[in-house]
């Protein structure tokens, strides 16, 4: 199998599902494109490699690929294969009036923090050296790993000499190289989790629910220190609970960790953090740096290291910007000054909506009886207020909570008071 010929998202195929397998092959395939994960013009694996993929029939693949072809998705072309078309470019008038909406959808950047002229200072110092012919080490320039441990040591407390810092292009593919690394064929995640979280696996995850764990399963990825989605603190007992696990075990806890979390006093750190020699842990400065950035950080024990089979390096020269802003402390401010920022917009979202849990920049709004998510998500829109349902997060045949997840993180004040004044002026909750 040719590498360009691989397919780089996730599919959950349900053989007991009401809708034939071609077809959930296909509604998944052109969410991923509406999406924009399956860039226009990329090549899609041949009939043959998904049916391999997939444990199906090449007829199932075939299907699919009709079925994409019908709806405008991808087209064939002769003697090269099948690429994706893309989606539809919007008139004048739709990007206009995209512009009408306030965008409440969770994990969209804040700029709101950044030190244009710390960011710029450190680009500048940073190109005065020409990098290496050869690109960055493997695991990182020495610079930005020091920095990285002084920073998480900073604010949060982490100390962890039985592991090693490795950079990387973001949480996803941090995420991604340590459960590569694990080599685990079943992998169980906090349920729900972002898309980006739970498609990481090269196969879909394990739900973990409750305080069960699943059989025979050699990884666990959790969120201890407050769920993306429901905003629930992972409870010390828990914890100790999963590292007994890995210990009798021999699997793997893998921790995903975020700069985003919004305590009650806007002054206090991040709470600490603790883990055992065999955990893993998935960071990035999304956050702090903008996703622009590209910049993430995975802490493994040593012995992980040797596995790593693949790894996208960030350019020489964005890792030793970073290791200038870490080093000069601009990180741990504004680690500081996004919290400060979050806890009064989180005092705005309060002021407006009270019954709702907090995950960092987000905020949870569970429907009232009845209410349908995905109407009310619908009608909000059109009085210009885009938010997200649940069913993104969703990575199981359970049933989907009727509840919206809205970011507000990165909204100026005024645009999320506008914003929250149209949510309780609708009258759909």
């Amino acid at each position: 199998m040719r590498y360009r010929e691989m397919l780089t998202i996730s599919i959950a195929l349900d053989r007991a599902g009401a809708r034939s397998l071609h077809e959930q092959l296909a509604d998944q395939i052109s969410a991923a494109i509406d999406a924009g994960t399956l860039a226009r013009d990329a090549r899609m694996p041949s009939t043959r490699t998904l049916a391999t993929l997939f444990g199906v029939s090449r007829g199932v693949t075939s299907a699919a690929y009709d079925l994409l072809t019908e709806r405008g998705y991808v087209h064939a072309r002769s003697g090269s294969g099948t690429y994706v078309l893309g989606r539809k470019r919007p008139s004048v008038a739709q990007v206009r009036d995209e512009e009408k909406i306030i965008d409440m959808r969770p994990g969209l950047p804040s700029i709101e923090a950044l030190p244009i002229k710390a960011w710029r200072a450190a680009w500048r110092q940073a190109s005065y050296q020409a990098p290496p012919v050869s690109g960055p080490p493997m695991l990182g320039l020495p610079q930005l790993r020091s920095a990285i441990t002084a920073h998480l040591q900073n604010t949060r407390g982490l100390v962890a000499p039985e592991h090693q810092v490795v950079v990387t292009s973001g949480l996803t593919d941090g995420l991604r190289m340590v459960l590569d690394a694990i080599a685990s064929p079943r992998v169980a995640m906090e349920h729900p989790a972002p898309p980006s979280l739970w498609r990481a696996p090269r196969n879909t995850p394990i739900p973990l629910q409750g305080n069960e764990i699943p059989a025979a399963c050699g990884a666990i990825v959790v969120s201890p220190d407050g769920h993306s989605a429901t905003g629930q603190i992972m409870p010390a007992e828990r914890r100790r609970e999963l590292a007994g696990w890995a210990e009798a075990t021999g699997g793997r806890v893998v921790e995903v960790i975020w700069d985003n979390i919004v305590r009650a006093d806007a002054n206090r750190l991040p709470r600490l953090v603790t883990i055992s020699p065999g955990t893993c842990v998935v960071g990035s400065f999304a956050d702090l740096l903008t996703p622009a950035v590209q910049l993430g950080y995975v802490l493994l024990p040593r012995e992980l290291t040797t596995r790593i089979s693949h790894l996208n390096r960030p350019s020489y020269i964005m890792q030793a910007a970073a290791a200038q802003l870490i080093t000069t402390g601009v990180a741990t401010r504004l680690t500081h000054r996004i919290g400060q920022l979050r806890a009064r917009k989180r005092g705005i979202v309060d002021s407006y909506l009270t019954t709702m849990d907090a995950a960092g920049g987000n905020a949870l709004l569970r429907m009232g009886p009845g209410k349908q998510a995905s109407d009310v998500a619908a009608a909000l829109l059109r009085r210009g207020v885009r938010t997200e349902t649940l069913a993104p997060y969703h990575f199981s045949s359970s049933r989907v909570p009727q509840a919206l997840l809205l970011g507000y993180g990165h909204l100026p004040d005024p645009l999320l008071r506008q914003a929250l004044s149209v949510i309780m002026a609708s009258g759909l909750l």
